[in-house]
């Protein structure tokens, strides 16, 4: 696979980069040091694809602790307090996740775990127990509903072996759709 990589420079938009292709994104992460590839490991579910990017191409630990000390600062909501309250909020929803959704077999958080590291803990939560009933048997799950950013979110453990996938549904539209990384990123309005 051929890999294009712009360089970032004076003048241009992070989003005139190319994404750097999945595969290169966990070569890049695997060969890190350890403390470095568990620290941006956590920030995959909250950075956008071209964030990530920028973020993994600089080929020194010591830039890109500097460009994870600069995304904090710009995230600070208040700037005259010690405290990052949201790089605060980041590391209890990392926490909350790892320790509730973390799947022993797969050796990492499952879907719950990235949806409740974006955005936190739902305003309503609901376990789905599996049934079987005449001719069908339904698959355990979780029914998650969040007000800010207005959306459901439907687990399904299909295979009832801990791997859960989510379905989500904004808005209210009642219309399917696939969570990305680029929309609602976590900001002062979810951190509770």
């Amino acid at each position: 696979m051929l890999l294009l990589w712009v360089p970032i420079h004076a003048g241009a938009s992070v989003s005139d980069q190319v994404i750097m292709p999945p595969d290169e994104m966990e070569f890049r992460i695997k060969h890190l040091s350890p403390e470095m590839r568990a620290e941006i490991r956590t920030l995959t579910y909250i950075l956008t694809p071209q964030e990530l990017t920028e973020l993994l191409t600089l080929n020194l630990d010591y830039k890109q602790r500097l460009w994870i000390k600069r995304y904090w600062q710009q995230k600070d909501p208040v700037y005259t307090t010690a405290e990052n309250e949201i790089q605060e909020e980041h590391r209890r929803r990392v926490e909350f996740a790892f320790g509730n959704f973390f799947n022993r077999k797969r050796g990492k958080i499952d879907q719950r775990g990235e949806v409740y590291i974006r955005y936190g803990p739902p305003a309503f939560r609901q376990v789905i127990d599996a049934e079987t009933r005449k001719k069908r048997v339904s698959s355990r799950g979780e029914f998650w509903v969040y007000v800010r950013p207005e959306m459901n979110v439907l687990f399904d453990d299909a295979h009832s072996d801990g791997h859960y996938t989510y379905y989500l549904r904004k808005g209210g539209s009642g219309s399917a759709m696939r969570m990305d990384r680029t929309s609602d990123p976590i900001d002062a309005t979810t951190a509770a």
